[in-house]
């Protein structure tokens, strides 16, 4: 009996939740594979949900499934790793192994990767990259060969946001959901700090360096002219050393300092780069490396607190402008025709909506297409890191109504100055989250109310139409539950001190309509 041999990529024998090879597999009813302490801890972490879904295929389960090994993938993946030493030493990390993710039959090697795209392209794939303008923002760099370990697990995105409060890496989702109140920065912001801190130790190393050696050096001063004296006199008996103890001595105390140094020039190094692994396998940081036998004594810093504040054009607004937020609803509200008389017609603009998000013909409503990317021209208004759009009316005086429908499970409506950030994807770009912006947030039937950071959890139950009420004048922009009665979900008090726009953002596949009020 013939028996053929079948070649198996690594790739599918790792386990989708640690992206390492399977330990004791199990089989879930969808098919997937995980390792049995990986899918037992993630379905652990969500017991308090009734339901439980794959972390691949995201399948739900209204029962728990019971987990048992499964025996021929196990086998599997033992012979796999008993295999000939030769082929594993072929998967060693490294340029010239990294494959082009888009060649069908004969695999070229990879040139660049996308960051933005997360994959691997040889030359000839990558010529859309350098011609084609819809990948103009997209960031090329050296190919990598773990490139699907730079994706969120839960969302699949790129992780471009560094959370401070946890100290890991995220994606956008997960920076406006799980890690919401947690304080978060761009992970090139995160980069460059880290470097500028390792820079100043480097510099208090350096100092101390010089001048331990230069006290180092006055010691042997003074250690050849006792010699000197020693020739010239006869020794003493009240002497403790002689010169060969005083040799001694002083040698021993070189070595010390010595390996002192090396130790502590390690732990400082050390302590550094496992927060610049990602960032330096990515692009963003060069390897740092200390020359062999450099010998460096660095002070052991006092402990401090660094705090970080988002620098914005927000820091320009007087204090005692900031929103204070009212979360008692009032229970007297007018009808909604009383807000009708204030109706007014809106429509997004184009100029700011972000490449995910795409505009219907009449530019009322806006739905997130993400991954797919509209073709926008490069604008300075248009905001590159939160699928976020805002519209082309301004308000600055007296009463305002508008209403939004909302098809989906995400998505956030507010007001904001115009000196809100657009480019980068620091979290203080994020409508609500800072000084100059309001927002409503409304998640799987859940509303917050976000503003200068702070968020205040508001109602719960499915709103399927928003009126925005908005008196400049008195400082209120008030959000209104509209079905067949009018109920108040939040209102703000404010002093507005410039124009203001209606500023949106959807996620996850979400439509917002601006509804045409008669």
């Amino acid at each position: 009996m013939a028996v053929s041999k079948v070649s198996i990529s690594e790739a599918k024998l790792c386990c989708a939740i640690c992206l390492d090879l399977l330990k004791s597999p199990a089989t879930i009813p969808c098919g997937h594979n995980f390792c049995m302490e990986c899918i037992g801890r993630c379905w652990h972490q969500d017991g308090r949900s009734e339901t439980f879904r794959c972390p691949q295929c995201r399948e739900t389960f209204n029962s728990r499934p019971s987990l048992s090994k499964n025996t021929i993938l196990c086998e599997i993946v033992e012979d796999f790793t008993n295999s000939d030493s030769s082929s594993t030493s072929k998967d060693a990390t490294g340029p010239q192994d990294v494959l082009c993710d888009f060649c069908t039959e004969q695999k070229l090697e990879a040139v660049k990767s996308c960051v933005v795209c997360m994959a691997s392209f040889c030359q000839l794939h990558l010529l859309p990259h350098a011609s084609n303008p819809v990948f103009k923002d997209h960031r090329i760099i050296s190919p990598i060969r773990d490139i699907e370990s730079r994706k969120c697990p839960s969302h699949r995105k790129p992780l471009e946001v560094f959370c401070r409060t946890d100290q890991t890496s995220v994606c956008c989702l997960c920076a406006i959901n799980e890690h919401r109140q947690h304080e978060t920065v761009s992970l090139e912001e995160q980069v460059s700090e880290l470097k500028k801190e390792l820079n100043e130790r480097q510099g208090e190393v350096d100092t101390l360096i010089e001048e331990t050696s230069g006290e180092i050096g006055k010691l042997k001063q003074k250690i050849d002219s006792i010699k000197e004296y020693q020739q010239l006199n006869k020794p003493v008996e009240a002497c403790p050393l002689l010169p060969c103890q005083v040799d001694a001595k002083f040698s021993a105390v070189e070595c010390a300092l010595t390996e002192l140094s090396n130790h502590i020039t390690q732990q400082l190094h050390g302590s550094f780069n496992p927060h610049l692994d990602l960032e330096r396998a990515k692009g963003y940081v060069p390897a740092l490396s200390v020359p062999p036998g450099n010998q460096q004594m660095p002070r052991v810093p006092s402990p401090r607190t660094t705090g970080h504040e988002d620098h914005d054009v927000s820091n320009s607004i007087n204090p005692s402008d900031t929103c204070l937020m009212e979360t008692k609803p009032d229970p007297t509200c007018k009808k909604r025709a009383d807000y009708l008389h204030h109706a007014l017609h809106l429509m997004f603009d184009p100029n700011t909506a972000h490449k995910h998000l795409l505009l219907s013909d009449d530019n009322r409503t806006v739905t997130d297409v993400d991954p797919e990317c509209v073709s926008y021209p490069e604008h300075q208004d248009r905001f590159n890191s939160f699928p976020q759009v805002l519209c082309t009316q301004s308000i600055s005086e007296g009463c305002c109504y508008w209403e939004v429908e909302v098809s989906g499970h995400w998505a956030g409506i507010g007001l904001t100055y115009q000196g809100i950030k657009r480019k980068g994807s620091n979290m203080s770009s994020l409508i609500g989250r800072n000084n100059l912006s309001w927002c409503l947030l409304y998640s799987n039937s859940k509303f917050s109310a976000l503003h200068n950071k702070q968020e205040v959890t508001v109602q719960s139950g499915r709103q399927q139409r928003i009126g925005i009420y908005l008196d400049y004048s008195e400082g209120t922009l008030e959000f209104y539950g509209v079905g067949n009665t009018m109920s108040l979900i939040h209102r703000f008090k404010a002093v507005f001190t410039e124009p203001v726009y209606p500023a949106f953002f959807v996620f996850l596949g979400t439509s917002l309509s601006l509804c045409q009020l008669s």
